[in-house]
Parts: C-alpha cells; structure tokens; sequence
C-alpha cells in the first residue's frame, strides 16, 4: 500500500512571525496499513445519516390512531308553511261550496296532523262556514214545505205544481187545456182562484176483460155524469161547463188500472168549487 507523502515540516514562530500567532501542530503520520480514520467516508449500501429511522417505526406523526369525526349538530327543521287545502276550504266554505269545503277541510286536518303544517283553525273555519250553509238550506226547505202544507190545508188543493192530468185528485183544479193534455202535465192551482177544470170526483170501474176503447170511455162518461147530477143538478146545465172523463187506456187497463177521473172543464175561466 503506497503511503502518503509526508507534509512538509512547520517551523516554530520566528522573531519575524508576529507575537502570540498561532500555529497549528503537525498532524502525526498515519501508520502504515491502517485505513483511513472513521467520520471520512461512508460505507457503501448506508443511507444518509438521519433517515433510517429503524424498521417497524412508521413516520413520526403518522403513527396516531385517528380520532373518530365529530358529528355536526342537528339543524332545525324549517318552520312549515300553511296548508293549501285548509285555505281552499276556507274560500269554498264562504263561498258555499259546500261539498268541496268538507272534502278540502277534511284532507287539510289530515296533512297537518302529519307534516306539523299551519292552518288548522282555516280548515276547521272552512267546515263551519259549509254547516252554516247546509242549516240555512235545510231552514229553507223546510219552509217550503210547511208553506205547501199550509196552502193544501186552506183551499184543499196543492199550491201552483204540475202534474200529470190523470194524478188529478178530487177537489183539484188546474189551469190548461185537461181534454188534450190528460197523460201530460198541467198546472195544479187554488180553486179560489181562475182555473179551467176541475176533478169533482174520481170513480173505479168494474173488474173485466178489456172490453174495447169505445166501450171504455161510455162506461167512463155515464159514471162521471151521474156522479155530477148527485153533486150539482144545475151543472149539467151551464152552458159554459163540460163534463169529462179520463178514463184507462188498454195498456194501463193491462196493468190492472181501472181509475176513472172525472173533471169538468170551463170554457171560460172559473172561480169556486163544485165539491163545496
């Protein structure tokens, strides 16, 4: 192994090197056959000093367990707004929508009960508006029916209604043409009042096979003229009234009908009962 070539040697201070300078020992000489000093040179296959932080060691601050994720505190729900169907009760109660003001009110009560929504006192008003609507027509028909009553009670006939002409009851006039409209309906008035006709009596015929048209409607007048002469010998005798039958056609004959209604017709317009 070839030696290093000694340094030169350092001769001590002279009288011409300044006072107190300092001059560094001479390094001694390495010995022959030993490598260099450690702290020169690094072995090859080390990493640089400062990295190797051992094995099974994972990075500093790395190695903590995680801390579990806090959760967010819970938000408050929006307020809820107010329910339509309680405000479309509301307008058809007043309104007097009666039937949609039940059907909204009801669905409204529903969904609030569920969604914690307003209008709860809406609804519940859209409900009292279509009662306070269903009294009043229920007043007014009974007042209706009562004031009907009323007029059948006092003159004994129905107020102005139309009926057929063959649902003529006894002591009922009407105002109309009766001859052309007997299976039609004609216009049920007081008999105090002017009328056209009026049904003074209403008779059965006897049970039989159906004996013919013809046959039917003589039968029918006979019994309706003598059941005028026992009410009013003189009827037959003023020229303005005419007596006539409405009598079964075959088919209601067929059904077992055997009604005949007798009325008397006026040409000119009368006043008064003949039953009376």
């Amino acid at each position: 192994m070839t030696q290093p070539p000694e340094p030169p040697a350092q001769n001590p201070a002279t009288p011409d090197s300044p006072a107190g300078a300092y001059s560094p020992a001479p390094a001694a000489p390495a010995a022959a056959g030993y490598p260099s000093p450690p702290g020169y040179g690094q072995g090859p296959g080390y990493p640089p000093p400062g990295y190797d932080q051992g094995p099974g060691y994972p990075p500093p601050g790395y190695g903590q367990p995680p801390y579990p994720a806090q959760p967010y505190p819970a938000q408050p729900a929006p307020p809820a707004g107010t329910n339509g169907f309680a405000i479309a009760s509301l307008v058809f109660g007043i309104l007097g929508g009666i039937l949609l003001a039940v059907i909204f009110g009801i669905i409204a009560l529903v969904q609030i009960r569920r969604r914690g929504q307003r209008g709860k006192s809406l609804a519940i008003g859209g409900l009292v508006w279509a009662g306070c609507w269903l009294t009043m027509m229920a007043v007014f028909v009974g007042a209706a029916i009562v004031h009907g009553r009323s007029d059948r009670s006092g003159d004994g006939n129905s107020a102005t209604v139309d009926i057929r002409a063959v649902a003529l009851a006894t002591g009922q006039c009407a105002d109309g043409d009766i001859m052309y409209e007997q299976f039609h309906a004609v216009r049920v008035v007081p008999c105090s009042g002017p009328h056209h006709a009026e049904a003074y009596a209403v008779l059965t015929l006897p049970p039989a096979a159906w004996p013919g048209a013809a046959t039917v409607q003589r039968r029918a007048d006979d019994a309706c003229i003598k059941r005028l002469v026992q009410i009013d010998r003189q009827g037959t005798k003023d020229g303005n009234l005419m007596p006539y039958s409405i009598q079964p056609t075959e088919q209601s004959w067929s059904t077992g009908d055997r009604k005949v209604t007798c009325v008397v017709f006026y040409l000119d317009k009368h006043t008064g009962s003949i039953t009376r």
